[in-house]
């Protein structure tokens, strides 16, 4: 995905702060760094790029890693303006083709103060899912315990991608990417990306930030009042928001990149384990979302629409193959199908939930209560992948759980009063989806819960009706033996 952007990705990465204990020295905190390192394939990967364009990582040896000693820095400051001093010029050292996929540097705030340390890891080389496995890590290394064996390696998954591809399993999944794909693409904004433009030196952004009860209900009584997912819910409530804002460019539905962690090891062959392989495992692939086309008084009076409208969502998405790991393959991994994919215009938005982050605020915290680092994501030159990037997830917080969402995007595409707009009718509808079922109809089983018996929609609503009905008692002219 990064080589189709184009433009500099050298300093492409994501970054967070640890705690780490005040009795840390510069030798043990080097230690530990390279003991992670040794022991993850990806932390050692070297970016080559061919003649022809292709981008390829080579992994070293486990001992013939970077000199770890240039990664680790320490800095005895506090001071805000140093730290971002300091954040700045991590990510400028990294360097993907020289092997320099990391950066870390620790804060220390004295004898009897915890430090913080910042990880500045190229993004070729990590995802959301990753940082869940190097910080245990980092803390068994630290305390000179074993770390737990890696399944999969990276480099084996990436073996098994590209022999997949060329499979007639994916490539019978041709024609229905080639439907989702197949629509009017108008621009949502004021034109389409240009990527000598459309660059992160001109990103603008908008952060929303939903209460803890709304926050709780979109995790839990609404998925689980439709047998859905989170993303079911949030999508249902962005296209339900997106067909009001753009009406024009919606009229054949909502599309959409969907970004997903990609580890989708049961869409292959047995025998996969990528539970504790760290890398960019991050897929992506189209979705078009048609929801019925409400009014929004109907969206935002909470009624039974709403519950067809998440039904029909929810069924769109379970109707993706393989987790849409399958256009990956095609697109990316096939020369056969690729040019044909690459024809179609790519979706406009993109749209990643990255889950529930959880903090540990015990006295046992050291290494592991992840905070983002305040820093640039890549390179100021990088194009912008869509005109509208939505990423979300959500926080625990000592008020509750907080779902955070920001908007970004190019600043010649859009006026902020635009994205806020969208923002706020997104809120809407998800307001409307929470309230909705406090109703006593909400709720319901779709075809895909039951895909043994191969109801319809309706089928099932009517069933459910004749449930609701059944009092539990017969009627005295009622024959039991009838039923």
């Amino acid at each position: 995905m990064a080589a189709g952007r184009g433009g500099p990705v050298r300093e492409f990465n994501q970054a967070y702060t640890v705690p780490v204990p005040a009795d840390l020295t510069l030798t043990s905190l080097t230690a530990t760094i390279a003991a992670v390192i040794r022991h993850h394939d990806a932390l050692r990967a070297r970016l080559t790029v061919t003649a022809d364009g292709t981008w390829q990582l080579e992994v070293p040896e486990a001992d013939h890693g970077p000199d770890v000693t240039a990664l680790v820095h320490r800095v005895e400051s506090a001071d805000p303006a140093a730290v971002a001093a300091e954040t700045e010029a991590a990510r400028r050292r990294l360097d993907p083709e020289r092997g320099i996929m990391l950066q870390a540097v620790w804060f220390d705030h004295g004898p009897d103060t915890d430090g913080v340390l910042l990880l500045v890891v190229h993004h070729l080389v990590v995802d959301g899912v990753s940082w869940r496995i190097l910080l245990p890590d980092l803390a068994a290394a630290y305390a000179g315990g074993e770390l737990e064996p890696v399944g999969t390696s990276l480099l084996g998954w990436s073996q098994a991608l590209t022999d997949a591809a060329t499979h007639p399993r994916w490539t019978d999944q041709l024609p229905y990417w080639q439907h989702t794909l197949t629509v009017d693409q108008q621009a949502i904004g004021k034109d389409y990306v240009l990527p000598a433009r459309d660059t992160l030196s001109t990103a603008q952004s908008h952060t929303i930030t939903l209460t803890p009860g709304l926050t709780r209900a979109l995790l839990t009584t609404v998925p689980a009042a439709y047998n859905a997912g989170v993303n079911d819910v949030l999508l249902t409530a962005l296209a339900l928001a997106a067909r009001q804002w753009r009406p024009e460019q919606t009229r054949d539905g909502l599309l959409l990149d969907l970004e997903s962690h990609g580890r989708h090891e049961d869409a292959l062959d047995a025998g996969h384990d990528l539970t504790r392989t760290v890398g960019w495992f991050t897929s992506m692939h189209p979705v078009r979302l048609t929801p019925p086309a409400l009014t929004w008084t109907e969206v935002t009076t909470a009624g039974p629409a709403n519950g067809t409208a998440l039904k029909e969502v929810k069924e769109q998405l379970r109707a993706v193959p393989d987790h849409g790991l399958g256009y990956g393959l095609l697109r990316y991994l096939n020369p056969a199908t690729a040019t044909t994919l690459a024809a179609h215009p790519a979706p406009q938005i993109g749209f990643n939930y990255l889950g529930r982050f959880t903090t540990d605020q015990g006295t046992d915290a050291h290494w592991l209560a992840l905070e983002e680092a305040d820093t640039a994501v890549g390179d100021a030159e990088l194009p912008f992948a869509h005109a509208l990037d939505i990423n979300a997830a959500t926080h625990d917080t000592p008020d509750g759980p907080q779902l955070q969402a920001n908007l970004a995007w190019p600043a010649a595409l859009f006026d902020a009063p635009d994205v806020e707009h969208l923002a706020a009718l997104w809120q809407q509808a998800l307001q409307a989806l929470r309230d909705h079922i406090e109703h006593s109809e909400a709720g319901g089983l779709t075809p895909s819960d039951l895909t043994l018996v191969g109801l319809s929609q309706r089928d099932i609503d009517l069933l459910e009706e004749d449930e609701s009905d059944y009092d539990g008692e017969f009627d005295e002219d009622d024959d039991p033996d009838s039923y």
